[in-house]
């Protein structure tokens, strides 16, 4: 994936913001994300090849899980992976969660939009190797 966001950034890749392009991306997503979790690097690059500003993508992608996720609640539910307990132990994230969230806000707005585009890349192949390593 990193190696196709290279290859899109010095093409034209208009096909890229075709709503079947949006469709297709979503559709994975939904697979992706129901299945491992795991749809942030996906669609991090997808964003990325709109050529959204950051305060754009970071917003859209916003946006875009919090609907992901609220749609997951009640089949994770259903599936009987999502309990009480469960629920309890993620809350406890949540002071983390808002601070990690401020830092992110504060480093995005010291970052040119070059070096935001490597932090994307470079984060979801992280993620990628992660899912490959461990």
């Amino acid at each position: 994936m990193l190696g196709l966001s290279l290859w899109l950034e010095r093409s034209e890749a208009a096909f890229m913001r075709h709503p079947l392009s949006a469709q297709g991306a979503g559709f994975l997503a939904g697979i992706i994300s129901m299945t491992t979790n795991t749809a942030g690097p996906l669609m991090s690059l997808y964003l990325m090849e709109q050529k959204l500003d950051k305060e754009a993508y970071m917003s859209t992608r916003a946006w875009l899980f919090m609907i992901v996720n609220l749609i997951k609640i009640p089949l994770a539910i259903g599936l009987g992976l999502m309990t009480l307990e469960s629920t309890q132990t993620s809350l406890l994230a949540l002071p983390g969660l808002a601070v990690g969230a401020v830092v992110g806000v504060w480093l995005i707005g010291k970052l040119r939009f070059d070096q935001f585009k490597w932090l994307i890349r470079g984060t979801a192949a992280l993620a990628a190797i992660k899912l490959f390593v461990l």
